[in-house]
């Protein structure tokens, strides 16, 4: 599974009740960020795969981090994506510690 893949399928669990454009939009500004860009509106909008002039691309990272909904639901968010993360770390712990009875 690529990258890309992996950070839609994220982002969608994450963010249920959120917007597909805006979904969207989160997904290629982390993907941007996942391929090197700085952490900067400029940088991220100038790594956006797409289409469109550059100088729209800027202006749709700019837009996406001026989002009030989105600064509203990012403790909710984050909240997920550590659920998601510490569940699977646990998971893998757990498997790793049911291995090492077995030895």
């Amino acid at each position: 599974m690529n990258v890309r893949a992996i950070l839609t399928n994220i982002v969608s669990f994450v963010t249920p009740k959120m917007h597909a454009t805006r979904q969207k939009a989160v997904t290629d500004c982390v993907y941007s960020l996942a391929n090197g860009s700085a952490a900067t509106v400029t940088s991220i909008g100038r790594g956006i795969d797409s289409a469109a002039y550059e100088k729209h691309s800027i202006k749709r990272a700019d837009r996406l981090l001026s989002n009030a909904n989105l600064l509203r639901e990012k403790t909710l968010v984050y909240g997920m994506i550590t659920r998601v993360v510490g569940t699977q770390y646990l998971t893998a712990n757990k498997l790793a510690f049911e291995k090492s009875d077995e030895i």
